[in-house]
């Protein structure tokens, strides 16, 4: 529940300090990231560079709108993200995603 109201970091706190071992091993079972169509949020999979959905390509820049082939970055909580040097050139004016979700995303790129 805590998920579907993108509270992560409570959802991994309670998990953490959980006495109850089926849940306190819950964080050793790894993670993954489902990747997502950037227009339409369905998750893609392996489907290739076009969303079954939408018909638009799964991993355009938010920046440019030009589909993203190398080095990709994005917010781990709105999802929005493209290629390292335009995001990193955006961040550098301005403070909220580039889409216009309105997310005020983390401006250091790692």
């Amino acid at each position: 529940m805590l998920d579907q109201f993108q509270l992560w970091a409570v959802a991994a706190m309670v998990i953490k300090l959980c006495w109850i071992p089926s849940i306190s091993m819950i964080s050793q079972n790894g993670t993954a990231q489902v990747p997502c169509c950037g227009a339409c949020s369905k998750p893609t999979g392996n489907n290739g560079w076009i969303c079954t959905r939408c018909r638009k390509f799964t991993t355009a820049c938010s920046v440019c709108q030009q589909p993203v082939r190398g080095l990709w970055a994005w917010c781990q909580v709105c999802g929005h993200g493209g290629h390292v040097d335009h995001i990193t050139e955006w961040f550098g004016k301005y403070t909220t995603c580039p889409t216009g979700c309105g997310h005020k995303c983390q401006t250091r790129v790692i």
